[in-house]
Formats: C-alpha cells, structure tokens, sequence
C-alpha cells in the first residue's frame, strides 16, 4: 500500500513539474514578422551556400529590423505524403564566426 502512494507522488510530483516547464515558455510576435510560405519551384540544395542563380528566387522574402542587414527567404516543398520546409537566413554584413552567434526559428503550424 506504501508503494502505491509513493509511486502516485512520484507522478503526481513529475505531472506538477512538467506544468510548471510549460508554463514558462517565452512567446515572441512582433508585427511585421508575418511570412508566407509558397511552393518551391526549384528545391534548393542543402549545403549551407546559396547555389545556383535561381535557387532561392522562388521564395517569400522579409528582410528583419536592427543593426544587421539580414534576409528571411521561406518555401516548401513536397515529396510524395512528406512536406519539407526551407528557410534561408542571409545575414549579409556579420560575416564573423563568433561562438555566441545564433538564431532561433520558431513556426505556428496552427496559425493561432
């Protein structure tokens, strides 16, 4: 019977422990930022470099605010019942390597 209660604990405690990890999430919007995302006509290379002429000139582009001139280019593309979505992110005056360099991606699939 101790087990039984012990065990219901444990749960319990991991179920709170969970919710309180969900309800710390960070949200971020701001207006503007919205992309569509279109249909690639020419599905680019995974390769790190913008390829060919044409690779990327089929997709929805947005070029981000701040101190850096950076360029969002967004298309899918499907093969067979799998849908496969490219992003490209050209940051085009930061051409250093610094470690604390990043970016983070964050996609509403539910538009809500």
């Amino acid at each position: 019977m101790k087990k039984k209660y012990v065990l219901t604990a444990f749960v319990l405690g991991i179920c709170f422990f969970g919710l309180l990890m969900k309800t710390n999430q960070i949200f971020a919007y701001k207006s503007g930022y919205e992309i569509d995302s279109y249909i690639a006509i020419e599905v680019p290379v995974i390769d790190g470099n913008w390829t060919t002429a044409d690779e990327w000139t089929d997709a929805e582009e947005a070029e981000l605010d701040g101190s850096l001139t950076v360029y969002f280019r967004l298309k899918y593309a499907q093969e067979d019942s799998t849908f496969y979505q490219y992003i490209l992110i050209d940051f085009l005056n930061d051409t250093t390597n610094n470690a604390t360099d990043g970016f983070s991606i964050c996609i509403d699939s539910h538009h809500d």
